[in-house]
């Protein structure tokens, strides 16, 4: 559900100033709070402020290859695009030699699927065997159509699977 603010009075924004507003969202209704305005100051972003992060969009095909990490739990593999997800799936996908069995990933960036046709990373003959640590990151609008019974951004999990450090939405 989509929500409209309309304000009383016209709101003009200037730069070098920082406009903070709180906005509390319910099911029914989302209630905005006065816009305080104080002096830019640049500074480090703290443990309770947040940000606007871009989320890196699929096109459907595109892939790419994961190029930092070693891969070991100290040094993981840095998705940090939607592309480098899409070649991990490929490569996991159509090829024989395990080369990612044991390896540790870690996502970088939010991640927009776009609701483009995805395939599951893995699959009957190819298991991933890899450990992903989604590092507090999103994945939203996955999109997959398979008759087999196993759908979702991977074919198959095993083992200890925690969904506890990222989020897929908009399945």
């Amino acid at each position: 559900k989509a929500y409209n603010v309309t304000l009383d009075s016209n709101l003009e924004l200037y730069g070098g100033y920082a406009y903070t507003m709180n906005v509390k969202v319910g099911k029914d209704r989302m209630l905005a709070g006065n816009v305080n305005v104080i002096e830019w100051t640049e500074k480090e972003l703290g443990e309770k402020d947040s940000y606007i992060e871009e989320y890196s969009v699929w096109d459907g095909e595109s892939t790419e290859s994961i190029t930092k990490g070693s891969g070991s739990e100290s040094d993981p593999h840095l998705i940090e695009s939607a592309a480098q997800l899409a070649g991990l799936a490929y490569n996991i996908n159509n090829n024989d030699n395990y080369v990612y069995k044991g390896k540790y990933f870690k996502l970088m960036k939010d991640i927009d699927l776009a609701s483009k046709p995805w395939t599951p990373i893995g699959n009957k003959t190819h298991f991933p065997h890899l450990r992903l640590d989604g590092n507090g990151k999103s994945i939203i609008n996955l999109k997959v159509d398979v008759g087999d019974g196993c759908a979702g951004l991977f074919y198959w999990l095993s083992g200890t699977s925690s969904t506890e450090k990222s989020v897929v939405r908009n399945l």
